[in-house]
């Protein structure tokens, strides 16, 4: 909800985090395990409640220079603020991105 009490997105998510910058992260079917949040499908939201991608990352990772890690069977890749997936999963490791450049591991390299 805003500051006014208007609700901005229906409670039907599991999962919701702000990102900042008016986007949010929602989870789908995961479940709050201690601390960590596990299970489920996430994706994206912007300010005004609309789903920016359908569910289907098993998490997400940092935000660097606009670009989110995503992880999707088992591997990571990056997402930007809209939720366009930019860089499909493919990586065992990603890094944050610095200077435009972010280190990524494949195949333990």
């Amino acid at each position: 909800m805003d500051r006014t009490g208007k609700e901005l997105v229906p409670p039907r998510y599991d999962g919701l985090a702000d990102l900042g910058n008016g986007t949010f992260a929602f989870n789908l079917g995961g479940a709050m395990v201690g601390e960590n949040f596990r299970g489920g499908a996430w994706s994206f939201l912007n300010a005004e409640g609309q789903e920016l991608a359908s569910p289907q990352y098993e998490d997400l990772g940092q935000d660097s220079e606009g670009f989110w890690q995503v992880k999707k069977n088992g591997l990571w890749g990056f997402a930007d603020e809209t939720g366009q997936e930019r860089v499909a999963p493919q990586f065992e490791i990603v890094e944050g991105f610095s200077e435009g450049m972010a280190p990524v591991f494949r195949d333990k390299k």
